[in-house]
């Protein structure tokens, strides 16, 4: 069961990511330091939301509903650059020949990133030879499906090794 100790906490500790947001607004790299390891923890089950609010967050991460605020949008963000620099490893892997990973795999992570509007991914799947002109309205996505249960402390999960069955990446899944 979670109390209000487990929030206070969460909020306390600081933001670690392997995703530079030097180039996020300054409003955004403010709620990701001040709240980003709270927002894991929510996402993750770490601990249960207490309000309606915090309720639709993590609906939001989980891909149920669209972000409706600041604190949504740059969560969401943030999680398309952490499966964003996913891909990015599973493709260099690719190049070397230390993937598991089908290239047809990587770059449906890249297209459903592309359909999200994530310039990164734009930019792969035209270097690809697979422009995609984005949805006006982005598709919901699961951002929450790159950690694993157990991952709720450090970093971003950015060593493909490290990808849970099930989770973004996951070999298991076709």
């Amino acid at each position: 069961m979670t109390n209000l100790y487990d929030h206070k906490d969460s909020r306390r500790e600081e933001f670690l990511t392997d995703v530079s947001i030097e180039n996020y607004s300054e409003a955004e790299q403010t709620i990701l330091r001040r709240y980003g390891t709270w927002m894991r923890a929510l996402m993750i089950g770490r601990i249960q939301p207490t309000t309606e609010a915090q309720s639709r967050f993590v609906r939001m991460c989980y891909g149920k509903i669209s972000p409706i605020d600041d604190f949504h949008r740059a969560w969401k963000k943030h999680q398309l650059d952490v499966m964003f620099g996913i891909a990015m490893k599973m493709d260099k892997g690719l190049g070397d020949g230390s993937s598991p990973f089908t290239y047809a795999y990587v770059q449906r992570q890249f297209y459903r990133l592309g359909q999200q509007r994530h310039k990164g991914a734009l930019d792969w799947l035209r270097e690809d030879g697979q422009p995609l002109d984005p949805p006006k309205e982005p598709p919901l996505i699961d951002i929450a499906k790159i950690y694993p249960p157990h991952r709720d402390k450090g970093g971003d999960l950015m060593d493909t090794n490290l990808i849970a069955p099930g989770s973004y990446g996951s070999s298991s899944r076709s």
